[in-house]
């Protein structure tokens, strides 16, 4: 099976150069910095990498108008698997027509700004309300009605990022192969527990599903498609 990439040259189209632009626009917000844009290939699959440096980056994310980045602490830190597994995983997303990729930005942003807002105000508002003389019970009440709102947007956000990225990592493991999907992501989760403070792991885990159960409904899928 031929994998690899190389990098882009030559004039582009305008939608292209649209693209691009668009791009850059997009990841600078999250203090990223455009490297290039290469050609990557795995089998049959080939789709223009926008590929970015800067800690805050994602590893790889598919845009809202389908176009796929990829940091390049990919390439420089992690195996050919890692880095065939995130295109592919994007390249999942992609199959996707773009509308559904804007109506999720659209539904899973306020969501996880909702989510934060009431996590900071839950743990805030009682000291604050404590300092400013009001008593335990009131300070209690505050804290459990926040604590309500972010359990509720929470599972909203589960509910709307999980089922996209299970159909994202099912495109994976049936390109890659099983044994390799789950090389790619014990690698990942090695390099995850030493750059990862406790709120990155936490909107990790409510935006991605464990491994685990991927891997249990893509069983149970292809189990139950081949049956007589």
């Amino acid at each position: 099976m031929i994998c690899g990439w190389v990098l882009k040259k030559g004039r582009f189209s305008f939608l292209e150069k649209f693209i691009e632009k668009l791009t850059i626009i997009f990841v600078s917000f999250r203090g990223g910095s455009y490297r290039g844009k290469i050609l990557y290939r795995y089998g049959d699959y080939c789709k223009d990498v926008y590929v970015f440096q800067g800690d805050d980056v994602p590893y790889g994310q598919a845009t809202p108008w389908n176009a796929i980045i990829m940091s390049d602490h990919i390439f420089k830190n992690f195996s050919k698997n890692v880095a065939d597994y995130v295109f592919l995983h994007e390249y999942g997303h992609t199959n996707l027509h773009f509308l559904l990729r804007i109506l999720f930005y659209a539904a899973i942003v306020p969501l996880l700004i909702l989510f934060i807002g009431s996590v900071v105000t839950l743990l805030l508002a009682p000291v604050i309300l404590l300092a400013m003389g009001a008593d335990l019970h009131a300070s209690m009440s505050i804290f459990l009605y926040f604590s309500s709102f972010a359990v509720v947007f929470a599972l909203t956000v589960v509910l709307v990022s999980w089922p996209c990225e299970i159909l994202a990592d099912f495109f994976a493991i049936k390109t890659l192969g099983r044994e390799r999907y789950l090389e790619a992501i014990s690698e990942i989760r090695k390099m995850k527990r030493k750059e990862r403070d406790v709120l990155h792991k936490l909107l990790i885990r409510l935006l991605y599903p464990p491994y685990q159960i991927v891997l249990l409904l893509y069983d149970l899928r292809y189990l139950w498609m081949r049956k007589p």
